[in-house]
């Protein structure tokens, strides 16, 4: 007996078949955004430069645009992006930052950190930190003013007993406190073992050098 297809029929289907029709919606969506995700175009690692910044405030548009200010200056780099890690509010943020933090460096995320010095030598003793000491030395890094608090003695074997510099002082890097918000007393920056684009990351490193090293603004004075 053939089954007769009308209003009715249809209103009853839709209703006890409901949540059969919106499980295959959402499992097409689920599929859809798997496939998405697996093939969306990725940045390979050695074409960009992930900027970290750790501290107590850094003006997350700001730092965006300095992304973009970066990237325009090297149209070489695929793709340069600036982040921040809150750090220094309370003991429960700065407990839940440092989560962050370990969990970025054990993915081995970030090209250039910004952060503060007592955090940088903490970084450095765990051997986290790239010497800096080749690409000052071939001129590719030229940091002016005061330089010595970036120098720390080396905890690798290899080099027991000498001194490598790991950081960059930003104490004279006014223009990040004007324009991006974040306080660059006590601040150093430093660049991971781990990235694959260290000439790129060495190129940005100097040109925050360049355009954020300014005179101290007169209210700190």
């Amino acid at each position: 007996m053939k089954r007769r297809i009308n209003k009715e029929w249809l209103g009853n289907h839709f209703r006890y078949a409901a949540w059969r029709y919106a499980a295959l919606v959402l499992l097409a969506t689920f599929g859809w955004s798997l496939i998405f995700t697996i093939t969306a175009y990725r940045v390979p690692p050695e074409r960009k430069v992930d900027i970290i910044f750790v501290g107590p405030y850094a003006r997350e548009e700001a730092i965006a645009l300095l992304a973009e200010e970066a990237h325009a200056a090297h149209p070489e780099i695929e793709s340069i992006t600036a982040q921040s890690i809150p750090f220094g509010f309370d003991a429960e943020i700065d407990f839940y930052s440092q989560q962050v933090l370990t969990l970025r460096l054990g993915a081995h995320e970030g090209d250039i950190f910004i952060l503060p010095r007592a955090t940088f030598f903490g970084l450095v003793e765990q051997g986290m930190a790239l010497p800096l000491d080749e690409y000052l030395a071939s001129g590719a890094l030229m940091p002016s003013g005061e330089m010595a608090t970036g120098w720390v003695a080396s905890v690798d074997d290899e080099y027991a007993g000498q001194k490598m510099q790991y950081g960059i002082p930003l104490d004279e890097a006014y223009g990040l406190m004007v324009t991006e918000m974040y306080d660059n007393r006590n601040s150093i920056m430093m660049m991971p073992f781990y990235t694959q684009n260290p000439d790129g990351a060495i190129s940005v490193m100097q040109w925050i050098l360049d355009n954020r090293v300014q005179p101290k603004p007169p209210e700190l004075e």
